[in-house]
């Protein structure tokens, strides 16, 4: 399959997985708010937001490793794609290592000592920690794995073990209402076994499909490369930090002014996000590959329009639920959550706008990653990152209500969207008058011009299911419609026609 037709089918599989795990997740989260009630909810996710912020050396190594091996391949040097793998399975076990440790410390440290938790509760919230914990471990060890299957862009296995994952959560999320007691130790288990199904499962595939993972304990390792490897995530650390102590480092913040019930409306929003995230990412995660291995093979000019059509594509795909979401926020969470804790309406709009910023310049972050040079960026928007916490506790301390740190985040991300396209422009030679005419402005336009026909309509309408699918229909053409004829390139639209008429043709359908 050729480079173009198979980023489409990447992206069409993944945005078929991502719907069916969209829809079982809206069931999942409000049976398992259901089945704890608020207040373990609560402590569930400020948990998991706490092993979250102690989890990024994974997220940073993570990332690393993805664009190492993708570089690897778009050499076409197996000695050198065996290397990549020896080196990163043998770094994400000493990382899981590092990272078991400091959750039955420091994470014990934060829950005894910085974080409120309910008198009474405090040896639930150390049996989740714990059962998190060894889950997260096995997560981080493998890895390396999961990399493996997106470097060979084998989209359609990792769909399907996740959207596997998915109907399982959402069948414990449903047991849970029918059992009598101690539910929440019940979802901590389970959660884990299910973490560790899913890592197993790929290890095993990718053992069984791809040469440069078969790999001994010795007769791979390349100091030269580790080193390169270990300075590359060095300063992606910095940029992992910063993004975790902005957003779970709010859940804490939240948490020692509000308590532990209002974590359940942060952790409701960020399921939103996650959601959000999932369905953008699915053009990122078909794409990226395809973006660095253009690099690792010498092809600047291919690795910077694929670089902008990310961009451009995941904001306008993401807008697609956002438009809707943001304007029946109030009667969406009504209708999946039934009891909508306080807070929430509000910041799951500014999550979900926040999202949209950063969708914006993701591509642009990949080329800079492609090319390895992200000193720049990493301390200039990590150190971005960062100012969220401190402006946001003094809001916080003169009165001012929880949603004023979600306007800070938004501030913050805007001005990260700025910088990240000057250094672009630096590093891997980012056309930025180019990007911002051609991608920016027309981008946001369409966006902003349908939000307001919905706004408009909304306006007419009582609030109700119908009002809220006419949104969903009327946002969804005009995006679809405007993005085809006016925000698509001349060669993007012609890849867009030739794939669609190959996939009528193969099922009997034949244009002229």
């Amino acid at each position: 399959m050729i480079a173009s037709n198979r980023l489409m089918f990447n992206t069409m599989v993944m945005y078929a997985k991502y719907a069916i795990t969209i829809a079982v997740s809206l069931f999942s989260s409000r049976w398992v708010l259901l089945a704890l009630g608020e207040e373990d909810f609560g402590i569930f996710s400020l948990v998991a937001g706490l092993l979250a912020m102690l989890q990024f050396l994974n997220v940073t190594m993570a990332s690393s490793t993805q664009r190492f091996m993708s570089y690897a391949a778009g050499t076409k040097d197996m000695k050198l794609m065996k290397v990549t793998f020896y080196n990163s399975l043998l770094i994400h076990f000493i990382i899981g290592i590092v990272i078991l440790a400091l959750f039955e410390t420091v994470g014990m440290l934060l829950l005894h000592h910085v974080l409120s938790i309910p008198l009474g509760k405090m040896h639930l919230a150390e049996f989740v920690l714990h059962c998190m914990s060894v889950g997260t471990f096995v997560t981080i060890v493998c890895v390396p794995f999961y990399a493996a299957l997106l470097t060979h862009e084998n989209i359609l296995f990792f769909s399907i073990v996740q959207v596997t994952e998915s109907i399982l959560h959402v069948t414990l999320a449903y047991w849970l209402l029918y059992i009598a007691s101690d539910r929440l130790k019940i979802y901590a288990v389970a959660t884990m076994l299910l973490s560790i199904m899913v890592s197993s499962a790929y290890v095993v595939y990718v053992r069984r499909n791809y040469a440069e993972s078969r790999v001994g304990l010795r007769g791979f390792g390349d100091r030269r490369q580790l080193k390169e490897f270990l300075a590359y995530s060095s300063w992606n650390l910095i940029g992992g930090i910063s993004s975790v102590l902005r957003t779970q480092g709010v859940a804490m913040l939240l948490n020692s002014f509000f308590g532990v019930i209002i974590n359940a409306a942060w952790g409701i929003a960020y399921r939103i996000n996650g959601q959000l995230r999932f369905f953008s990412s699915a053009i990122v995660t078909a794409a990226r590959p395809q973006i660095v291995k253009s690099e690792g093979s010498g092809n600047r000019q291919r690795m910077l329009a694929l670089s902008m059509t990310t961009c451009k594509i995941t904001f306008l795909l993401l807008s697609l639920i956002s438009v809707p979401l943001i304007l029946e926020m109030p009667y969406i969470l009504e209708i999946w959550l039934k009891e909508v804790p306080g807070y929430t309406v509000l910041f799951s709009r500014f999550i979900v706008l926040l999202s949209l910023i950063f969708q914006l310049s993701i591509g642009v972050g990949i080329s800079i990653e492609s090319v390895g040079n992200i000193k720049m960026v990493q301390l200039i928007v990590g150190g971005l990152h960062f100012i969220v916490l401190p402006v946001g506790y003094v809001l916080l301390k003169m009165g001012c209500q929880p949603y004023a740190v979600c306007i800070v985040m938004v501030a913050e991300e805007s001005l990260a969207f700025c910088f990240r396209l000057l250094i672009a422009r630096r590093v891997s030679g980012l056309p930025v008058s180019h990007f911002v005419l051609k991608v920016v402005i027309p981008s946001v336009s369409t966006v902003a011009m349908v939000f307001g026909i919905c706004l408009y309509v909304k306006s007419l309408m009582e609030t109700g299911f119908l009002r809220l699918v006419l949104i969903c229909i009327i946002s969804s053409l005009l995006i679809s419609l405007l993005t085809y004829r006016f925000l698509l390139f001349d060669n993007e639209r012609a890849k867009v026609k030739a794939f669609c008429n190959s996939a009528l043709g193969k099922i009997g359908i034949h244009r002229s």
